[in-house]
């Protein structure tokens, strides 16, 4: 089996992770990163360099997704002239920017989302894949809790305990129909405090309170 991950500053939040799966027979763990290149732990890294990018002279409200692409094109470009081919890009999908309504297609047919994070604020992709009911295998830390409660809605695994979040992720791809509870608890979470029906209209007498 191989395992890609992607950062542009290797190890990231990624780096005990990676190094503790590149320690099990049959796993090649490769992290395509801006940072190094060659055997870090066990996980092989592989320098990706980004040749382009915004300018001065590119308009402001679009350089976020100039150097959007311009990254992931490098990432692509690294991946594929590997001396050996590997990771296999076959096996990979990397979908670029999105309709919401595709977006939404493709989490409601995925297995699992697993989103990992430090404390740090949460991010619209795990709102998204709980509204698409797409079982969430997540990081135990703060405020995820806030939102995931384990086994009710969600999975919440240790975040430095690589062995374990593997095997819940495992466990659920085996039998991904088992944890069908889970994902439809999740929708109905974001259904009753977090959807549009329930934030819009809060939101909207906040403001009209403060121009009042």
């Amino acid at each position: 089996m191989q395992i890609l991950f992607v950062h542009p500053n290797f190890p990231a939040q990624f780096g005990h992770i990676a190094s503790r799966l590149a320690q099990r027979a049959g796993i090649e763990c490769v992290f395509v990163t801006r940072s190094t290149s060659g055997l870090r732990d066990g996980v092989r890294c592989i320098r990706y360099q980004i040749r382009g990018g915004a300018t001065h002279a590119t308009h402001y409200c679009s350089r976020t997704f100039e150097n959007a692409v311009w990254n992931a094109h490098a990432v692509y470009e690294a991946c594929r002239t590997t001396a050996d081919q590997r990771p296999d890009l076959r096996r990979f999908r990397f979908l670029d920017t999105v309709p919401r309504e595709q977006l939404a297609e493709i989490l409601s047919v995925s297995d699992l989302h697993i989103y990992l994070t430090v404390p740090f604020v949460l991010s619209w992709s795990l709102f998204n894949a709980l509204a698409c009911e797409c079982i969430v295998l997540a990081s135990d830390t703060a405020p995820v809790r806030e939102v995931i409660c384990h086994e009710k809605n969600g999975l919440l695994a240790d975040f430095f305990d690589v062995d374990g979040l593997a095997a819940e992720a495992v466990r659920v791809l085996k039998d991904p129909a088992a944890y069908t509870p889970l994902a439809t608890a999740g929708r109905a979470l974001i259904q009753e405090r977090y959807s549009l029906e329930k934030t819009l209209p809060q939101l909207w007498d906040l403001f009209t309170r403060l121009v009042g």
